[in-house]
């Protein structure tokens, strides 16, 4: 800022739900906590010259990607360059060197104009840090500092409480092997004993060749077919009308090692996406570094309580 002027919303910092949500120089946590709580807050004209700011490039890339439009970069990449408003995601779960460096950091503060908002994580944080030193400065001045209240089914995967963890799971519904699958399963339960989506239920692990015959009356090309067709192909859940039995909207639990882009999974995940396309239904992939996933199966189950 070039002069104060008293206003009182020109410094933010937003912490995440304390847990190890970056993998690969990558958090999604924290590119949720900017679309759903951040850029809210600005008016188009503040998101036209606004700028986000992170140190690796693998999570500019997924903000790009995530949020068409925006201007995501790393710091120096922005060197030289200026924007009114500033975003500075931190991306680690513990604050390393590298994102710490006070030469870096001093010039991502620096871009913003007239406002900044820094992302960083929930947890414990070394206190001789920079970024804990520029939250201490947010706070002394009397700025903004928040919890987010974004969070997941998934969180117990990356938290450090053992014992909130095992309590989550001992109440889960147990259908399968895997923890994140019992989550969702608890998840679907409870929304559907809600009285607004009782008409509603859930197939677990339906084969995905039943889904495409009940759906579908043309053919697939062959490729897809043949995938199909094959004994383990299955949809996670299948979310279905209880009264006409017709099937709705499959959801697909991706854990985020196993259906990460490169591996045969995710190849696999793309000629499951193009048959649902090819049937007409919709998929929803929620994956376990997500988040909202609550809201978003009710938003799907909205459009067809909305469409009668």
């Amino acid at each position: 800022m070039t002069e104060d002027k008293g206003e009182t919303d020109v410094l933010e910092a937003i912490k995440t739900t304390p847990g190890n949500f970056c993998k690969d120089h990558y958090n999604q946590r924290q590119i949720d906590v900017i679309k759903e709580e951040i850029l809210p807050k600005y008016t188009k004209e503040e998101i036209a010259n606004l700028g986000i700011i992170a140190p690796y490039n693998n999570q500019t890339d997924a903000i790009r990607s995530q949020i068409p439009g925006i201007d995501a970069a790393t710091v120096h990449k922005y060197q030289g360059r200026e924007k009114d408003n500033i975003i500075i995601s931190t991306v680690d779960n513990e604050i390393t060197s590298f994102a710490d460096d006070a030469n870096m950091l001093n010039v991502a503060i620096s871009r913003a104009k007239k406002k900044l908002a820094v992302v960083l994580s929930g947890n414990e944080q070394p206190e001789n840090s920079n970024l804990v030193a520029l939250l201490k400065y947010i706070q002394y001045n009397n700025f903004t500092i928040e919890d987010s209240k974004v969070n997941s089914i998934f969180d117990f995967f990356y938290t450090k409480d053992t014992e909130a963890k095992f309590k989550y799971l001992k109440a889960a519904n147990k259908i399968s092997k895997y923890d994140s699958e019992n989550a969702m399963s608890t998840l679907l339960t409870n929304i559907f004993e809600e009285p607004k989506y009782s008409k509603f239920s859930f197939v677990f692990e339906m084969p995905l060749k039943d889904v495409v015959n009940k759906n579908y009356m043309g053919e697939l090309p062959e490729e897809l077919s043949t995938f199909a067709n094959r004994s383990w192909a299955h949809v996670d859940f299948t979310v279905f009308n209880r009264v006409t039995k017709e099937i709705l909207f499959g959801i697909e639990v991706d854990g985020y090692n196993y259906h990460k882009k490169g591996t045969r999974q995710a190849e696999r995940d793309l000629k499951k996406n193009a048959i649902f396309e090819q049937i007409g239904l919709p998929l929803l992939r929620l994956s376990t570094k997500g988040s909202g996933e609550e809201n978003k199966i009710k938003a799907q189950l909205d459009k067809y309580l909305g469409a009668e």
